[in-house]
């Protein structure tokens, strides 16, 4: 009997030194997602618009201000890219397809050379409850790393599929983020409070394929930036006028 794969759970074959010492050194901005929870996360690479926060395509804060330690996040996404294509080979070439060719092509200068990926996310210490990843492109996977130590649970579980993940230290783990709900359990803190769960997120952000180039996004911002002052002044025109 034929069964799918739905999911790859596995030790990480490479060398995780250089990515848990930068990790120890990274400060995480105070975030609170719509729901209420607060998190610590840190964007990777390159975001796409967001008519709440910002109205152009742009590279992440943590790219542009500690660019060395940002390349050692995109050294490891082609490691865990490898294991992606070995494991899933449809999927990963389904994201190549989406990101490299045709009308949805991402630019060049927002895509992670090497691999399937324009972005990721850092998140340290962060229970996120139930929900799908729905900027994520269809028919493709999502590659987490975890780096845990001196914390409990935190596990990973997909309800629908009755199935968890304990997201032991260095492991990796590959599934579609988009398709299954998933969520993550409380994390009990070591009692010396020098523990942490780090989990490092790579993916393809559907709404890349919409930037233009880094140029003509900083021009399409300021025409974007004078239509709502032209707008803003109209309006406040008109009411004096009344």
């Amino acid at each position: 009997m034929n069964r799918k794969v739905i999911a790859i759970y596995q030790k990480a074959d490479y060398d995780l030194s250089d990515i848990r010492s930068a990790c120890l050194k990274l400060s995480f901005p105070a975030y609170v997602r719509q729901s209420g929870l607060p998190t610590n996360t840190l964007n990777i690479n390159a975001s796409p618009r967001n008519g709440l926060r910002t109205y152009k395509c742009t590279f992440t804060q943590f790219r542009r201000t500690q660019s060395t330690a940002h390349d050692i996040f995109l050294d490891h996404a082609r490691k865990i890219a490898k294991a992606y294509r070995a494991n899933f080979i449809q999927a990963y070439a389904n994201q190549i397809k989406y990101s490299y060719i045709g009308s949805s092509k991402v630019h060049g200068a927002y895509r992670i050379k090497g691999t399937p990926f324009t972005s990721g996310v850092i998140n340290k210490d962060t229970a996120l409850g139930y929900h799908r990843d729905l900027a994520n492109t269809k028919d493709g996977m999502s590659c987490m790393l975890i780096l845990k130590k001196g914390v409990a649970d935190g596990e990973l579980i997909l309800p629908e599929l009755s199935i968890g993940f304990a997201c032991q230290d260095g492991y990796i783990l590959l599934f579609d983020r988009q398709k299954y709900i998933h969520g993550v359990t409380p994390i009990i803190p070591a009692q010396s409070g020098n523990g942490y769960r780090y989990t490092i997120v790579y993916n393809n952000n559907k709404g890349m394929s919409l930037c233009l180039t880094p140029e003509d996004e900083e021009k399409h911002y300021r025409n974007h930036l004078e239509k709502q002052m032209e707008s803003h002044n109209l309006k406040s025109q008109q009411h004096n006028e009344r």
